[in-house]
């Protein structure tokens, strides 16, 4: 179509198209890590943030009326070049760069795809097959972790009601409770969790299940929505006595499983990282990406990186121990 073509050469133009004959670009880093919020602060000052929003700017403006168009970019999880969709599904009358810029093979968006390059870049520096629980069952991610996981054991569920048991399959699809998962200590190297946790009635049970089932040495991507302007957390809703009982207005989330949607019982903000911290998670971060060869737009796109220290040594441990009162002039 004529449009289209008209579309190529504008990206052309801006330098938004990815050679397709490119095998694969360069690892994927974060822009920067934010262990508080003043980090963050001025982590968001980084130059290629301006230019991204420039550069998104000129897309919109070159659209016109359009409420929907393709951007060419690398889709990492698929290797290869293709032509990622926006449009306004989710933003209403502006664009929507978290939930958007899907894939028209993987069919997932833009932090799922940040995500699954994540996931996938951990999996090759551990070189060795690893058990990884995904907090989906029924979605494209899913659908995806299967055929580009097969060398390691894959778990994914879906929270089906109360009216069932962690561990239970309900008409194939496992069911768990992410606050009293089925799983054995330490026995999952790796947790991906999109957009889960703000459904959660209770998410520091469920960070505290989550650090409880992984192994040391292991790590848990995470997503949710995050308000990096407010230094607490809001809590929206609450479960009691078998009932929800509200505090706001009641926000609902898709949710593959229902067509009412899941409610959102918390609103995150810069505590998140101390509950993190709390139930023991040697590392809790926020990564933050943006990339305009991998159509990683939306003013930087922030994946929580929570990490289970590995245990030490009896020996590394009694060195230790000795240089802390070596330095204190004890011995």
């Amino acid at each position: 179509m004529r449009w289209q073509r008209v579309m190529r050469t504008i990206l052309d133009f801006l330098g938004l198209r990815p050679r397709a004959t490119r095998a694969v670009l360069s690892e994927l880093t974060p822009i920067f890590s934010a262990h508080s919020r003043a980090e963050f602060e001025a982590g968001s000052k980084a130059q290629i943030f301006r230019e991204l929003h420039q550069t998104e700017l000129q897309i919109i403006t070159s659209m016109g009326d359009r409420t929907s168009y393709t951007v060419s970019a690398w889709c990492a999880p698929c290797g290869q070049c293709v032509q990622m969709a926006v449009d306004m599904e989710f933003g209403g009358h502006y664009e929507d760069w978290r939930e958007r810029l899907v894939c028209p093979l993987c069919n997932l968006n833009n932090r799922q795809r940040l995500v699954a390059t994540l996931l996938l870049q951990r999996l090759r520096s551990w070189q060795t097959p690893r058990r990884v629980y995904v907090m989906e069952r029924v979605t494209p991610f899913y659908a995806w972790a299967v055929k580009a996981l097969s060398n390691h054991e894959l778990i994914g569920s879906e929270y089906l009601g109360p009216a069932y048991r962690s561990g239970d399959v309900v008409r194939g699809v496992l069911h768990e409770d992410v606050t009293s998962l089925s799983f054995e200590e330490e026995s999952v190297d790796c947790i991906v969790s999109n957009d889960v946790f703000e459904h959660v009635p209770n998410p520091v049970a469920a960070f505290r299940e989550c650090f409880r089932v992984l192994r040391r040495g292991g790590v848990m991507l995470a997503t949710m929505p995050f308000d990096a302007s407010s230094d607490v957390s809001i809590t929206r809703a609450e479960w009691r006595n078998g009932m929800v009982m509200h505090r706001l207005p009641a926000v609902f989330h898709g949710n593959p499983v229902s067509s009412e949607g899941s409610l959102v019982f918390t609103d995150f903000g810069w505590d998140v990282l101390d509950w993190f911290r709390s139930v023991g998670f040697s590392v809790a971060v926020i990564d933050v990406y943006a990339s305009r060869e991998y159509g990683h737009f939306g003013g930087g796109q922030p994946v929580f990186r929570l990490e289970k220290q590995v245990r030490r040594d009896r020996t590394e441990s009694c060195g230790a121990a000795i240089a802390c009162l070596l330095k204190r002039g004890l011995v």
